[in-house]
């Protein structure tokens, strides 16, 4: 279905018989697109609902993500292997280039206008990639868990372990002072016995 949230009306509708794993809008606003379950994307156009849908292309698994790039006329799509496919727009059965480098299902497909690049990571964080998206150049790769790391800054000290340092290095001043003060004690007792039995 298609809707006007301005309005809060459905505007137009398709049926499609398998399950729907995402959608997308073509850059100029004149499609809609969605990918089912089965690997196959589909678009329509929203001047005119009444009309079939047309099969843009398809993945041999299902597909999980379908978005357009800044990089020129572009289609991603991602299946469900972790392989990221870009296609020329309107011309989807032309396949520009791949993004290969995951061996699982991607939670991640972010295209950055920086540069541009694009991050890619998988669904627990194992794989986390920075690609050039004009060649599909691999920039990086790395873990969620080293990224994060790489980013933190130095850890410190808490104010916690502060404070219990500085309580063990009084109770070693205290204990220290305990130990010269007996021990001066001591040293006078036997300087009186000596003077007495000198007496």
């Amino acid at each position: 279905q298609l809707w006007d949230v301005e309005a809060l009306k459905c505007i137009g509708s398709w049926i499609h018989h398998k399950k729907v794993a995402c959608v997308a809008f073509s850059p100029d606003g004149t499609m809609a697109l969605w990918a089912d379950r089965f690997g196959e994307v589909y678009a329509a156009r929203l001047d005119q609902p009444g009309a079939t849908p047309v099969q843009k292309l398809g993945h041999l698994s299902p597909v999980s993500h379908l978005m357009f790039v800044p990089v020129g006329n572009r289609l991603l799509s991602v299946d469900r292997e972790g392989h990221v496919r870009s296609s020329c727009w309107p011309l989807t059965e032309v396949i520009d280039r791949y993004y290969l480098a995951h061996t699982l299902p991607l939670q991640v497909v972010l295209p950055l206008t920086v540069q541009p690049l694009m991050l890619t990571s998988t669904t627990n964080g194992a794989e986390v990639c920075v690609w050039r998206l004009e060649d599909a150049t691999l920039a990086l790769q790395t873990s969620s868990n080293e990224l994060f790391d790489s980013l933190s800054p130095p850890s410190r000290s808490s104010p916690s372990a502060a404070v219990e340092q500085t309580s063990a290095d009084d109770e070693r001043t205290a204990a220290t002072s305990n130990h010269d003060t007996t021990f001066d004690d001591r040293t006078a007792d036997v300087d009186v016995t000596a003077n007495g039995t000198g007496s």
